[in-house]
């Protein structure tokens, strides 16, 4: 799952993923609210979750930490998905906070490439 209100950046992290072969499906969300709905859906009709989930911070609405928020109050029956987030946040505060969060896998600078994506499927392979 894709939540970035960067409508290029989704498509080139897309075209990324896909070049990557690396999952079978791709949600994109360019507002976080959506993906919310998005889940709240799927866990109320028992469809599969997202393995993953790359967010980025700076969103209007709802952005990335007020995500985590509503995204931290679900019940996970199996598993929950994990959230790398990928920013262009340059406040090392964020970066300390995504560390200290224990729903989040892993903090990234934007933009996505394929070294980003070989760390974030390397450390889903060791977990």
């Amino acid at each position: 799952m894709l939540i970035d209100d960067d409508v290029p950046t989704n498509y080139l992290s897309n075209i990324i993923i896909k070049d990557k072969d690396c999952c079978d499906t791709i949600s994109t969300f360019s507002m976080a609210t959506e993906a919310i709905d998005d889940l709240k859906k799927r866990l109320s009709s028992h469809q599969r979750l997202p393995d993953i989930i790359l967010l980025d911070l700076n969103m209007p609405r709802m952005n990335g930490w007020e995500f985590m928020e509503a995204f931290n109050q679900f019940s996970f029956e199996k598993q929950m998905p994990k959230v790398y987030i990928l920013t262009t946040s340059m406040n090392p505060d964020d970066k300390i906070r995504a560390l200290n969060t224990s729903s989040v896998s892993g903090f990234h600078k934007k933009a996505l490439n394929e070294d980003i994506l070989d760390k974030i499927i390397a450390d889903i392979e060791s977990a």
